[in-house]
């Protein structure tokens, strides 16, 4: 149960990624790979209370292993641009290929060319030649990374939305201070507690890239704890808490 299967990128009998005409990857529509499973394998968390005289600190941690997350919303925002992680092929820095462009707009590599953005996916053609087709990396990253659209030569890596979603959180922290008795009882009080507490703090641990967020997932029933629909993120809070016993 959970298990998420998508088309693999289409292999000649040598086991090579095969290349189409516009350089990009295929899929073999025929088979179906297995590339995770939405349910977690252990979820839990710690609490623990450190007390001095009258001070009190709290802290509660909790933490997911196993399962993957399905995002659609990290493809699109891959393949427009938005990740650090999409710096690859965007320069020659970052492992952009140098080429220019004539008159017809063929791309032509250069090592002296204008412009540093190239890339030339590893594989073969469907002849078993070595791919030498260039593209650029805005080509690269709106096909190998795209959702919903589907043709001959632009066919969606769903592989790329799978991501094993493991996270140990600091979910709250509080400190809190009891007034002494002599002054809570002049008060007509039985006991007086400030404290300041913050809630959803910061990852200690998360296996997704790019930062994204390993709660993004909503939804009451098994299936959509590993689907991301574009959730909003938790908030971080900070705040003030009173509390008195009469």
């Amino acid at each position: 149960m959970g298990n998420i299967y998508v088309h693999p990128i289409l292999k000649n009998s040598s086991g090579e990624n095969v290349i189409n005409g516009s350089g990009l990857y295929n899929l073999d529509l025929t088979k179906y790979e297995k590339v995770g499973n939405v349910m977690p394998k252990a979820v839990g968390g710690l609490v623990n209370t450190l007390s001095y005289k009258n001070f009190t600190l709290n802290i509660v941690t909790d933490y997911k292993f196993g399962g993957s997350l399905i995002s659609a919303p990290y493809l699109y925002l891959s393949g427009s641009g938005a990740f650090k992680s999409t710096m690859n092929y965007r320069d020659e820095a970052h492992g952009g290929l140098a080429y220019d462009i004539d008159g017809s707009g063929n791309m032509t590599a250069s090592a002296n060319g204008a412009y540093h953005d190239g890339v030339i996916l590893d594989g073969v053609t469907s002849d078993g030649t070595k791919n030498t087709k260039l593209i650029d990396a805005g080509t690269f990253y709106m096909n190998e990374y795209g959702w919903g659209s589907f043709s001959a030569d632009y066919q969606n890596l769903y592989k790329r939305a799978v991501h094993k979603n493991d996270f140990i959180k600091l979910r709250e922290v509080s400190v809190s201070y009891s007034l002494p008795k002599t002054i809570v009882e002049k008060a007509g009080l039985k006991t007086l507690q400030l404290s300041l507490v913050g809630r959803n703090l910061f990852y200690l641990y998360r296996s997704l890239p790019d930062n994204w967020d390993p709660e993004s997932p909503t939804g009451s029933n098994w299936l959509y704890q590993g689907i991301d629909q574009a959730a909003a993120g938790p908030t971080r809070s900070l705040g003030v808490m009173l509390r008195a016993s009469f």
